[in-house]
């Protein structure tokens, strides 16, 4: 169910006369700038009602502006006395001020929100995050709760506060995110989509919302191959293709996911950004042939040449041990020559070759 907070406002209205000061909540009133105002003069027929400028000028009967920003009302009265008795030769004008509205506090919610609008913020009703959420009527289903962003517009400089808005469903979350300041800007973000194809368990297009990064953490390769269901047993996660798009020019780069996992290697598990795709190519693999029960390809790491026998299903009856050759995928002119027997029979791992992928094994046949 969607939640509106309504509040119920009364409006402020104060008059006062030449010379009168005003207090709003314990602090003397001065001039901000958006304050609604009405300004008789006598003699003048009818009142000026205006809202003070952003920069803080209001127009002056019968003429000319007058600059009010950090006054109080009788500052701000002596000056349009000043103004009107230079400008226009009145002696002793009869000025008075009314403040009909004190200025309008307003934060704004944008983006992946249902209702993007503009927030009065009121003093005895403090807004959180939430509540703004709330009043937008929540975000939409593209959105991405985990970044919010809050600009604070402070004086001098903006200062941006990341937050994780999915912690407010959580029953022990005390917190339900910052008390947004007048001119707070909250921007709710499309969830960033990666796209992650090939030897991989469940293919698709996943979000920042699938990968579940902390939000001052970038989504990086791992998560994204990790929030696919993970590598097929085929895959070569030493050759991951991560293919990006930037001033409308693809670009392919490889990285090795294998290393930044076993090896913490941040530099093969690569910060993603939005519209990346991932590929995850299958490893060329390791094939025997000749005198197995089951000659093919077959996948999975380390591989020896014991071990890969033992998965095509073992030799068959007149299989030549010791007459085992190993092609190399990157030296296939020299063959390596193997014995078998030296392995199973007499126990000497060390003489079980390591293999690589794209290996052939040819198992020969005894002539006896």
């Amino acid at each position: 169910m969607r939640t509106v907070i309504v509040f119920f406002v009364s409006m402020l209205s104060v008059i006062v006369a030449h010379g009168a000061e005003v207090r709003t909540g314990g602090a003397t009133f001065v001039f901000e700038g958006g304050e609604r105002v009405r300004i008789d003069l006598e003699g003048q027929s009818l009142p000026l009602e205006q809202i003070v400028t952003c920069d803080g000028y209001v127009s002056v009967p019968m003429g000319g502006a007058v600059n009010v920003a950090g006054k109080n009302l009788q500052q701000a009265t002596e000056a349009l006395v000043t103004h009107i008795e230079t400008s226009v030769g009145i002696k002793k004008p009869k000025v008075s001020i009314a403040v009909l509205q004190p200025r309008v506090r307003k934060a704004y919610i944008e983006g992946e929100v249902t209702h993007p609008q503009s927030i009065e913020l009121l003093p005895e009703h403090p807004m959180s995050l939430a509540a703004a959420l709330a009043m937008a009527e929540g975000p939409t289903p593209d959105a991405d709760i985990t970044h919010i962003k809050v600009v604070h517009h402070g004086a001098q400089s903006s200062k941006v506060e990341i937050v994780d808005a999915s912690a407010f469903e959580l029953i022990a979350q005390e917190s339900l995110g910052p008390v947004l300041q007048s001119g707070d800007v909250v921007i709710v973000p499309r969830a960033g989509t990666i796209t992650v194809v090939g030897e991989i368990n469940q293919p698709g297009v996943f979000s920042r919302k699938h990968l579940r990064s902390a939000p001052d953490q970038p989504m990086r390769l791992s998560q994204a191959i990790a929030a696919a269901g993970g590598a097929k047993p085929d895959a070569d996660l030493r050759a991951v293709i991560l293919v990006r798009t930037q001033n409308k020019e693809r670009r392919s780069t490889a990285y090795d996911v294998d290393a930044a996992l076993e090896q913490h290697d941040i530099n093969q598990d690569p910060a993603l950004a939005d519209g990346d795709q991932i590929v995850v190519p299958a490893s060329a693999g390791f094939t025997v042939l000749g005198k197995v029960h089951t000659p093919g390809s077959y996948f999975g790491k380390p591989m020896t040449l014991s071990r890969l026998i033992a998965l095509a299903g073992g030799l068959e009856q007149f299989a030549k041990k010791s007459g085992i050759v190993i092609a190399r995928k990157n030296d296939p002119g020299r063959p390596i020559h193997a014995d078998l027997s030296e392995i199973t029979k007499d126990g000497r791992m060390e003489k079980d070759i390591p293999l690589n992928p794209g290996d052939i094994v040819y198992v020969g046949e005894n002539m006896m």
